[in-house]
């Protein structure tokens, strides 16, 4: 036995230390350095409220080293991603520690410490098989299908298989592992989740459409003390793009249902919750010389609070890569508002003028709001575009909670203008501006609250290579 083994592994140096020798190595490497200046006017849209300026900045790398023909590492990291002169910058972006809160003796998103210095997020194998493709590894992207609306591009461990193309069709079949608990052991719980996709993309020329079917196992709440709870649900993203010489239209539908909300563990005296959530997004417009004028719909479910048997809206399982406005729910205001990297910003969470059980107010996700928008851009010259539009925005749901509803739907109007200029092929600088005309929705249950405008200057000069 000793001897096979020593064979085997001979045959085993042999065949890597020849693949190595043939192999015609090369990488290459994409990224982009940005910083951007934000003044923030009246974040919390009362009397007498305050106005908040920064800069912030981030530097993204990106690699693929070509092993061999078929075989390559992909890799990736975030550095220096922080507001300048912020001393609240630490390891990591959760607050379980202490040496990674602001205070170390308070817990919650208001008081977690901005992003780490270097933030590696990305690293996996592609590798062909001869009947496919497989990538293994942490990956970008799994919640990002089909059109820009509704992506977040959150990295998570992946095994993704590609089938041989079919002519324009293309199939992907992929598992990921949201999170992980601990090693199993004899007689606890499993509090994994995972989750399970299958798509296909149709491509040809001027057309794309696609769709992607995803079974989420999520048993994070099986082993808390109190009424313990599996989540298990469907996720139907079908999209198509369209393109008829000047004029261009794409749509995404994403369905959240098929499933438990809640699905009681035995022994809890309580009745199960369905899952029905969705949301729907159309997008057109047309290109007239140097002009492109457009306009956009989006709906995102909010909660109807209807029956303890249901779960109507999605807490954002996507969403915050997609930011139709600079103001209202901008995930980029929410990350850098305030120092520290605090959630307090009214335009994304609670308002203060809302009670606390608001749990249905939208966020930068983009939860439990209806988008109507009307744009138009302008190439003056080939290194200078103008940029405006036009937005009006409601809640879907006015109810805050079981018992408590807003006084009014409307979010607001926002009007953003924004001009950029291509000083290289590489280099651009962007000035904009965005003005919010504040909806009463943001007075919560208090029809005598008062609520006033907000408006943010922003310039963004980035580089990219």
């Amino acid at each position: 036995m000793k001897k096979f083994l020593v064979v085997l592994l001979s045959l085993g140096l042999i065949i890597a230390f020849s693949t190595s020798a043939s192999a015609q190595q090369n990488i290459r490497f994409t990224g982009n350095y940005y910083v951007v200046g934000v003044y923030d006017n009246n974040p919390l849209m009362q009397d007498n409220s305050y106005s908040q300026a920064w800069f912030n900045q981030r530097l993204r790398m990106g690699f693929v080293l070509n092993v061999a023909d078929g075989l390559s590492l992909t890799t990736r990291f975030d550095a220096l991603e922080n507001v300048w002169g912020d001393s609240t910058v630490a390891g990591g972006s959760g607050n379980g520690s202490a040496n990674r809160r602001v205070n170390p003796t308070m817990t919650g998103d208001n008081n977690r410490r901005q992003q780490e210095n270097i933030e590696w997020e990305i690293t996996y194998m592609t590798f062909n098989t001869g009947i496919g493709w497989f990538d293994v590894g942490i990956m970008d992207g799994q919640k990002a299908f089909g059109t820009n609306f509704a992506n977040a591009m959150d990295g998570a461990p992946q095994i993704r298989y590609t089938l041989p193309s079919f002519g324009p069709v293309s199939v992907r079949l992929m598992y990921s592992k949201e999170s992980e608990s601990q090693l199993m052991r004899i007689g606890t719980t499993d509090t994994d989740s995972d989750r399970y996709y299958i798509d296909a993309t149709y491509n040809s020329k001027g057309f794309r459409h696609g769709l992607q079917v995803m079974y989420a196992d999520e048993r994070s709440n099986s082993a808390i003390a109190t009424n313990p709870y599996k989540t298990n649900y469907f996720l139907i993203t079908p999209f198509t793009q369209m393109n008829f010489g000047p004029v261009f239209v794409e749509a995404e539908l994403n369905y959240w249902g098929f499933g438990k909300y809640r699905k009681y563990e035995p022994g809890v005296a309580l009745e199960d919750r369905d899952f029905q959530a969705w949301s729907a997004y159309l997008n057109g417009n047309v290109k007239l010389g140097p002009v492109t004028v457009g306009g956009l719909f989006a709906y995102i479910s909010g909660d109807k609070f209807d029956t303890d048997k249901y779960r109507t809206a999605h807490d954002g399982d996507r969403g915050n890569f997609w930011n139709p406005a600079l103001i209202l729910l901008n995930n980029d205001l929410q990350n850098w508002g305030t120092s520290g990297g605090g959630s307090a910003n009214p335009r994304m969470y609670i308002p203060a003028t809302m009670p606390g059980a608001a749990a249905n107010a939208p966020n930068n996700h983009k939860r439990n709001s209806i988008w109507y928008s009307l744009y138009a851009n302008y190439a003056v010259t080939p290194k200078l575009m103008l940029n405006t539009a036009l937005t009006y925005a409601t809640v879907a749901e006015k109810k805050l909670s079981a018992t408590t509803e807003a006084v009014s739907d409307k979010l607001g109007w926002e009007i953003d203008l924004s001009a950029t200029y291509q000083i290289f092929n590489n280099l651009s600088y962007m000035v904009g501006a965005g003005y919010l005309f504040a909806g009463d929705y943001f007075k919560g249950a208090n029809p005598n609250a008062n609520v006033e405008n907000n408006y943010v200057l922003i310039n963004r000069l980035q580089l990219n290579f």
